[in-house]
């Protein structure tokens, strides 16, 4: 199959690059005229070039396709294509991919189409958390909104956060129940350099909780000065250790981290607390993990750890912390226990990201070696390791790549390693987010090698959408003067309203034709607090439309002098009682204030009580009540968003009003679920005791992600008590 002599070309490549580009021709003359033959990446390419001349083509020549077909059609946003493949007899297979594939793409259509055949296309929560890490918010609306539900979990928050989609961060937080978060939704902040989710996370009631010392170090990984000052300037300060921070800021070259380090050399290093009392009986092993001693390399402090009685709990993540910190003595250590420390393919993507080629070389070497998977190279390229990403590709067999390798080169600016990718024969996959991420973040030399090729990396309207997202207006002025243009679409202009870059709104606007644009741009611009830009906007002839999610946005973010403006306009920007719900969901008691003074008021929104609950607004809550009349509510909905968050407070102040604002079983189950004991114990000590399903509420301890044991001993001493398990259910019916 493949030339002998270098630089020859490949066949298989030549062969679905025809496929791609939509070339009948081309493709006979291949496999009819020169014999060649189809490989298990022609079906994928097919889709996603959404050529149905082509796939009708290939179906006649006896090609058998597999669910990648419909991944590829479904990632590209072509829905005839995905009509015809699963019209053939059989259908075309499907799995999870293709859901998958739609969302990151943003294809809302296409998703439609895939939900709504039967039996449905499956989807897991990877669609939701592709949603988020891509910022198409109406597609994880549409997602959740769906009965049931497409299922969602930390995953959506976390991608959001590090993608720094904050507008995705808050509606998923808004949600009932909200989208869960845990510790690594403030670290993947930090390390994706996004200041403003950060503090957005940390300024929730109560705070999202962050990875001790372990969100320092990812600040400095990456470079991101900024975070790390702000994260220092908290009170209390997020926890750090000075010596593991500058020698991580030294191996990632971040000499301006390394500098302002040394500066500080007065202040308190966390480490003898992080450390402290660990040799008492009943010390409290949650502060220091088996995962973060692996990664520092502190290999006493792990067997330490394990020796106790009973041994701290590990997981996978230890051995990858040891592989990123390039600790082989841990990894030996850890791997020779009885029973093994478990391992996984992040232990192999953590050495990747690391550079540790020599720890990357152990690990294949056990019997059997550890696991990889397409992240290990896209870890490799990300952190520019071509010496990692070379050895990878060529073990036997090769470790596997897919687009994301070349997306993260393209995003970071690894334009070396994205060379070598597509040098190889065949060469590295790419597609339409290689150029998404390189306009994101202004890589204008990235993205002008990666069009220059032949065939060019294929380009869609995301990277006219992210270069405006990143303000890089020199990145989107080149790639609208290429022949054709790359498109663009009412995404562009809403992106530069959200980040406020009015000289980006300014010149898109001004092309003939201009860009498109529709109520997202106000909206956006509203959410952000961007005034300018909506003067702007609304001045243009005709005035960029408008509509109630306006004023609902800029109620959300609690921009009032937003708000002020919208309404003093003339006719002034329509409103709902959404602009009540959102203020209430987010604690803006002042726009709540506002809104109910003016004449007439605005209506209210049962949803806002919830909101408030739910996110701890006590204050609001409150005042929301004491209105006359006060704001509609559903009682038991309410207490049960308190619980879920473990708002105690909130939830005793419920239930103190007269009469007591009513409950459920949900109360129990969510706080048990959640790891909120204190609650539970409240909750079941009232007279009469919150009704509870016992076994619903052991079951959703120990389903935790960190089962809080605790829990579940305190559900177990709690047997001569009433179980309302049939009560619960009809409830719940």
């Amino acid at each position: 199959m493949m030339r002998g002599s270098k630089g020859a070309v490949y066949e298989g490549n030549l062969l679905n690059c025809a496929a791609f580009q939509g070339s009948v021709e081309i493709l006979r003359r291949l496999l009819e005229e020169k014999g060649w033959e189809t490989n298990e990446d022609t079906g994928w390419l097919a889709g996603m070039g959404g050529s149905v001349v082509v796939l009708e083509y290939l179906n006649f020549m006896g090609y058998e396709f597999d669910e990648g077909a419909c991944a590829g059609a479904a990632k590209g946003g072509h829905l005839e294509a995905l009509r015809f493949l699963r019209g053939l007899d059989p259908p075309c297979p499907w799995d999870e991919e293709s859901c998958t594939s739609a969302a990151k793409g943003g294809h809302l259509g296409v998703l439609r189409f895939l939900r709504a055949q039967d039996p449905p296309c499956p989807w897991d929560e990877k669609s939701c958390s592709i949603a988020a890490c891509w910022g198409h918010l109406e597609v994880l609306e549409w997602l959740r909104a769906q009965e049931p539900p497409c299922p969602w979990d930390v995953d959506t928050c976390t991608w959001a956060a590090k993608q720094g989609h904050l507008e995705v961060l808050k509606w998923s937080r808004s949600q009932t129940p909200p989208c869960p978060w845990n510790k690594s939704t403030c670290s993947q902040a930090a390390l994706g350099g996004q200041l403003e989710a950060l503090q957005w996370l940390r300024a929730q009631d109560p705070p999202c909780p962050w990875e001790d010392h372990m969100t320092c170090i990812a600040a400095v990984c990456n470079g991101h000065l900024d975070v790390l000052e702000w994260l220092r300037d908290q009170n209390p300060p997020c926890l750090w250790i000075r010596r593991e921070c500058g020698r991580m800021a030294s191996e990632c070259g971040h000499q301006h981290i390394v500098d302002w380090i040394d500066e500080r050399e007065d202040e308190s290093d966390d480490e003898e607390f992080i450390y402290s009392d660990m040799e008492s009986s009943d010390s409290d092993v949650d502060v220091v993990t088996c995962e973060e001693a692996a990664m520092e390399g502190d290999l006493e402090l792990l067997e330490w750890l394990r020796a106790q009685d009973p041994p701290c709990p590990w997981d996978h993540m230890t051995c990858a912390g040891a592989a990123e910190g390039g600790h082989l003595d841990v990894l030996r250590w850890v791997r020779a226990q009885d029973p093994p420390c478990p391992w996984d393919a992040e232990t192999c993507l953590g050495a990747a990201y690391g550079g540790q080629l020599e720890i990357l070389e152990w690990l294949r070497a056990q019997d059997p070696p550890c696991p990889w998977d397409k992240w290990t190279c896209a870890s490799a390229a990300l952190r520019g390791h071509l010496d990692i990403l070379q050895w990878l590709r060529a073990q036997n067999p090769p470790c596997p790549w897919d687009a994301d390798t070349c997306e993260g080169a393209a995003r970071e600016g690894q334009l070396e390693v994205l060379k070598w990718a597509r040098s190889e024969d065949p060469p590295c996959p790419w597609d339409e987010s290689t150029c998404a991420g390189a306009a994101e973040e202004g890589r204008l030399d990235v993205l002008k090698w990666a069009r220059s090729q032949d065939p060019p990396c294929p380009w869609t309207e995301q990277t006219c959408a992210y270069a405006a997202k990143g303000g890089h207006l020199e990145v989107l002025m080149w790639v609208r003067a290429q022949d054709p243009p790359c498109p663009w679409d009412e995404e562009t202009c809403a992106n530069a309203a959200r980040a406020g870059h009015v000289e980006v709104l300014e010149w898109a606007r001004d092309q003939n034709p201009p860009c498109p644009w529709n109520q997202r741009t106000c909206r956006e611009a509203a959410y952000g607090g961007h005034l300018d830009v909506l003067e702007w906007v609304r001045a243009q002839n005709p005035p960029c439309p408008w509509n109630e999610d306006t004023c609902a946005y800029a109620a959300r973010a609690g921009h009032l002098e937003i708000l002020e403006w919208l309404r003093a306009q003339d006719p002034p920007c329509p409103w709902s009682a959404w602009t009540c719900r959102e203020a209430a969901n987010g604690g803006h008691l002042d726009i709540l204030e506002w809104l109910r003074a003016q004449d007439p008021p605005r209506p209210w929104h049962r949803m806002g009580c919830e909101g408030a609950a739910r996110n701890g607004q006590l204050e609001v809550l409150q005042w929301l009540w004491d209105q006359d009349p006060p704001c509609p509510w559903d009682g038991m909905l309410i207490c049960a968003e308190a619980a879920w968050v473990g708002q105690l407070e909130a939830l005793q102040w419920l239930r103190a009003q007269d009469p007591p604002c009513p409950w459920d079983g949900r109360v129990c189950t969510y706080s048990a679920q959640n790891g909120y004991l204190e609650v539970l114990e409240w909750a079941r000590s009232q007279n009469p005791p919150c009704p509870w399903s016992r076994h619903h509420c052991r079951e959703g301890a120990a389903s935790h992600i960190t089962p809080p044991d605790h829990i579940v001993e305190w559900i177990d001493q709690q047997e001569d008590e009433s179980d309302c398990d049939s009560e619960y259910y009809d409830m719940m019916t």
